[in-house]
């Protein structure tokens, strides 16, 4: 089934007509919220937008008999097309071809979605069943994030965005710790063992060291000990030392970094102040044991 792309159909919009939310939202209620009824593809960066949307547009098309695709080059609807004047059209004309595909009976569609689109409200009220994201360089998506963490901190909510571990993640706010915990009694998260944080503290300031160093240090035997903190991801073997038997150098992971909420490894505490951190409970199967 196919269907010819008016641009004029259904909704006048003047055009020095603003883009903004309050337009956006208005289209999706007059046509009646159409990216809802399909799976929708959003592809935006800063370079390889069309490409990719090509390449993802004729993979749907391989398996579907009539799609969407809305991009630079071209708008087109089942095998009708008509000759793109926008990379992202405005939001009524985004809405007015969605709902024109929706009647064409597709159910997907490949849009290209660019920065100024979304700087312009133009994407508002769609439902994006995936979003790819194109070739972006370092320098723009921090900005983007840290914008996107200070959104969250000023509306008050209940997570925040953390720079840890060399990225971002999405965690709650430590204000909830004590409600998400009673929410979660059903399973136990046990406390590494004294003998457990003294060997992660060697292995985190003295890194890449053998077993034989740390049980120099300790005292003790360790082996039990690296075996529990390699299960739970908080130190990985990093190499060999070259000597004799070349023994196993060991290091700690990003697990730690995230656990510790360290971006890196210049963001250790003095080592007096590690042993507080420490105390912190570490996730594992609640059927293990600790040494």
């Amino acid at each position: 089934m196919s269907t010819t792309i008016n641009p004029s159909d259904d909704l006048a919009v003047q055009a020095d007509a603003p883009s903004g939310p309050a337009l956006a939202q208005a289209a999706v209620a007059i046509h009646g919220n159409p990216s809802h009824k399909l799976k929708l593809v959003g592809v935006t960066g800063t370079n390889g937008k069309t490409t990719t949307a090509h390449l993802v547009d004729s993979i749907i098309r391989a398996a579907e008999s009539t799609s969407a695709m809305f991009g630079t080059i071209q708008h087109r609807i089942g095998d009708q097309a008509a000759t793109a004047h926008h990379t992202t059209p405005e939001a009524a004309d985004i809405q007015r071809m969605l709902a024109q595909a929706v009647a064409a009976g597709c159910r997907s569609a490949v849009m290209e979605v660019s920065s100024h689109a979304i700087e312009l409200h133009r994407a508002d009220g769609l439902k994006f069943a995936v979003a790819a994201l194109g070739h972006t360089s370092p320098s723009e998506v921090r900005p983007a994030l840290q914008h996107l963490g200070e959104d969250f901190d000023r509306e008050g909510r209940g997570l925040q965005l953390v720079e840890v571990a060399g990225g971002f993640q999405l965690v709650t706010r430590p204000d909830y710790a004590p409600w998400i915990k009673r929410l979660d009694r059903a399973r136990s998260v046990p406390k590494l063992s004294r003998s457990a944080l003294e060997s992660l503290a060697i292995i985190a300031y003295k890194q890449p060291i053998v077993r034989t160093d740390i049980e120099q240090i300790r005292g003790v035997e360790t082996s039990s000990v690296l075996r529990t903190l390699l299960e739970r991801k908080l130190v990985r073997m990093v190499g060999r030392k070259d000597s004799p038997g070349r023994p196993i150098l060991y290091g700690t992971t990003k697990t730690f970094l995230q656990h510790f909420g360290l971006r890196d490894l210049s963001e250790l505490p003095p080592l007096r102040e590690f042993t507080e951190l420490a105390s912190l409970p570490v996730e594992e199967d609640p059927a293990s044991s600790l040494p």
